[in-house]
């Protein structure tokens, strides 16, 4: 999915929004988090615009956007998984398993906000987003590189 000036407009006032209603939320219990976590339920630390935010339905699967060859920017909607070694993956979802892994497609991401990894659920050594996030970036070489400036100075 590329994204028009306008797409990243409208991305940045939903991130700006969801940031505002986010601040003053408190940590939740996260036993028997699952792929069907509705999309509404943001991860702790995703409360700038710059380091990912919580869109329902908007942006690519990890299956998608490993599937896109056109190399440009591109807004992926995705679990993160943080391995205890801090090697991190963005997955389309969580295996019922403690503490969570990726289920489905995945791959490595690269360039989250250390604030934002720092705010994940944990547990077992594995840190994981309790919804999907919303991260704008590019795939190369089979990796996601988090862009959080794209999203920022749009």
């Amino acid at each position: 999915m590329r994204m028009g000036r306008e797409r990243w407009a409208v991305l940045a006032v939903a991130g700006a929004l969801v940031a505002a209603s986010l601040a003053g939320c408190g940590e939740g219990d996260t036993a028997g988090t699952t792929a069907g976590t509705p999309a509404g339920d943001a991860p702790p630390g995703a409360s700038s615009p710059a380091a990912g935010q919580m869109l329902a339905d908007s942006g690519l699967s990890v299956a998608e956007a490993l599937a896109d060859t056109g190399g440009g920017a591109l807004s992926v909607r995705a679990f993160i998984v943080v391995a205890p070694g801090g090697a991190a993956r963005l997955c389309d979802a969580l295996a019922e398993s403690w503490p969570p892994q990726c289920g489905g497609a995945s791959m490595p991401v690269t360039g989250l906000p250390p604030e934002m990894v720092a705010a994940l659920e944990a547990g077992g050594g594995v840190r994981w987003s309790e919804g999907p996030a919303q991260l704008i970036g590019s795939v190369r070489d089979g990796t996601f590189v988090n862009d959080p400036a794209a999203l920022a100075a749009s």
